[in-house]
């Protein structure tokens, strides 16, 4: 009889157990259903168009930097060119996306001329005159702790519209 009531507690100890396999296999199962749709997201996140754009120039100082880019002409999102590069910066920094090379190297031109003392205001005023709208025209967008928040086309003011004829 001690026999008997050993086996058989062992068998409804077995089957208890397998039971309680079951049941969480079961759960394992319920709780796998949501990956494929993980699964999706990751692929829809992983095609997403790789951004791109060339860093022509990066100016660390003791307090900022300063990070010049070329983007393509026409780019659709240049906000997210600029969010990436941001990422990126060790301290503060001032992100300028430029669609031409040519008016990149016009804008180091002009902040060496104002930062020059041989340069007079006549020679300032006439660089301004003949590159203020194509560099305008290509300086797609700044941010940072100098420019402020992400603009498009910052230069695209007044004196542009007076340089093109508009009002």
């Amino acid at each position: 009889m001690k026999k008997i009531a050993i086996i058989g507690g062992s068998i409804l100890f077995v089957l208890i157990l397998i039971g309680v396999a079951t049941s969480s296999s079961d759960n394992q199962e319920s709780n796998l259903s949501p990956e494929p749709a993980k699964q999706e997201v990751v692929e829809e996140a992983s095609s997403t168009p790789k951004l791109e754009y060339e860093i022509l120039d990066r100016v660390e100082n003791k307090l900022d930097e300063n990070i010049s880019i070329l983007i393509k002409p026409g780019e659709i999102n240049p906000k997210a060119i600029a969010d990436e590069i941001q990422k990126s910066c060790k301290k503060k920094c001032n992100i300028s996306l430029f669609d031409d090379k040519k008016a990149f190297e016009l804008d180091a031109e002009y902040t060496n001329k104002m930062l020059s003392y041989d340069v007079t205001v006549e020679e300032r005023e006439a660089w301004k005159e003949k590159n203020t709208v194509f560099l305008a025209d290509h300086l797609v967008a700044t941010v940072g702790d100098s420019f402020g928040p992400y603009t498009e086309y910052p230069l695209k003011d007044s004196y542009y519209r007076e340089l093109k004829g508009e009002k």
